[in-house]
């Protein structure tokens, strides 16, 4: 699934919830009853972030192709990985 998909078809659909721990959001219907786990550009961002903390080589992620039109997720990357 897309992060086009997602953004498009289930956040306005589904309440999102937070994983503190993880740092990574999640959706969730009350009505279906069906959990979507994904990554968004806050839980890009604090990982980017924590590779330039920690002063690691890069990061890695799958696939530049599934971000939405406006680069929301290689955007909080490029932030992250800046110290953002």
């Amino acid at each position: 699934m897309s992060y086009r998909e997602i953004e498009q078809t289930y956040l306005p659909a589904y309440t999102r919830f937070w994983d503190d721990q993880a740092k990574v959001p999640w959706l969730y219907n009350h009505k279906t009853k069906i959990t979507i786990s994904y990554e968004d550009a806050e839980s890009i961002a604090a990982k980017a972030k924590y590779v330039f903390q920690k002063k690691l080589g890069g990061i890695m992620f799958w696939d530049l192709g599934e971000d939405d039109i406006k680069s929301t997720l290689l955007d909080a990357i490029d932030k992250g990985l800046a110290g953002n």
